[in-house]
């Protein structure tokens, strides 16, 4: 009886462990992403942009896979991403292009919250990149929109911790519990 109890802890240790992994992977996913947003916004050249107009656009992606039985099925996923057409010059030439934050989000309100402030007419600061001036960011800077996907990764990261501690507590429970009983004779 022991013997199963004890192994029955340490596999929900290792997938307590496990779990907690897994947590501090998303973390360092969080991290990174926090990282190379910050990188951006210190690398690329910002600029003032002229607003010609911006609205929420959304997009579909779809899915094919196949089900536990090998039945066919396709999902589908709409995302929204702000749009905003500017007109900027950079080195002597002046650029009319389509310009959208490539952060989209499943909740349309969440972006029509940045299309509601590029008004057209008003001036935006815009980052680009000198090898490429006619792709430029929009909305880079330190805000929630340019750091979401580092926020949603700790909230998950956070999520998994607490999972990880409750497979724990289960592994205590287990042992303080399934100790005291005794061998059928």
């Amino acid at each position: 009886m022991q013997s199963a109890v004890g192994e029955a802890a340490s596999v929900v240790r290792l997938a307590a462990r496990s779990v907690y992994a897994i947590s501090g992977l998303i973390w360092i996913g969080a991290l990174a992403f926090a990282w190379y947003r910050y990188h951006q916004i210190h690398t690329l050249t910002p600029l003032d942009a002229l607003v010609l107009k911006s609205a929420t656009e959304s997009y579909t992606e779809s899915v094919d896979s196949r089900d536990s039985q090998g039945f066919s099925e396709k999902s589908s996923f709409t995302g929204y991403l702000p749009v905003v057409w500017v007109r900027y010059e950079f080195g002597g030439k002046t650029y009319n292009v389509e310009a959208w934050h490539d952060t989209g989000s499943s909740f349309r309100w969440f972006q029509e919250r940045i299309t509601r402030r590029w008004k057209p007419g008003s001036r935006i600061r815009i980052h680009i990149d000198p090898a490429e001036p006619d792709k430029p960011l929009p909305d880079l800077g330190l805000n929630l929109h340019t750091f979401q996907m580092s926020i949603a990764l700790v909230i998950i990261g956070i999520f998994f911790a607490g999972l990880g501690y409750a497979i724990g507590r289960l592994g205590t429970f287990i042992i303080q519990h399934f100790d005291r009983l005794k061998p059928a004779v």
